[in-house]
């Protein structure tokens, strides 16, 4: 009986890749596809805009990689809930952040 419920974790924990996949696959074709939109908009060589979509990915995955570990150690629930308040706590004390972008910060 015991194998029997191994099998059947081992396979639902196979089963829960598909929606990551999904994401990691989001997030490779999108950037490039708006190449052209950001050259033109920040008006910079195309290869400026490779580098920093390239220069993205590595922090993004290096962020992954860093907050494995408090998921690990503390859970994701206690994880979201910290990262959630500190957005709000941001977001309430300075706002948005968009003022100096639009010119009026």
């Amino acid at each position: 009986m015991t194998a029997e419920l191994a099998i059947a974790a081992l396979t639902e924990a196979r089963g829960s890749w598909a929606p990551m996949i999904a994401i990691a696959l989001a997030q490779v074709t999108a950037p490039p596809i708006s190449l052209s939109g950001m050259v033109a908009s920040f008006n910079v060589p195309p290869t400026t805009v490779a580098t920093s979509i390239v220069m993205y990915g590595l922090a993004v995955a290096g962020f992954v990689m860093l907050g494995a570990k408090p998921v690990q150690r503390f859970g994701s629930t206690v994880v979201f809930r910290v990262v959630v308040a500190l957005f709000g706590f941001r977001v309430r004390s300075r706002g948005w952040g968009t003022e100096s972008w639009a010119g009026t910060g």
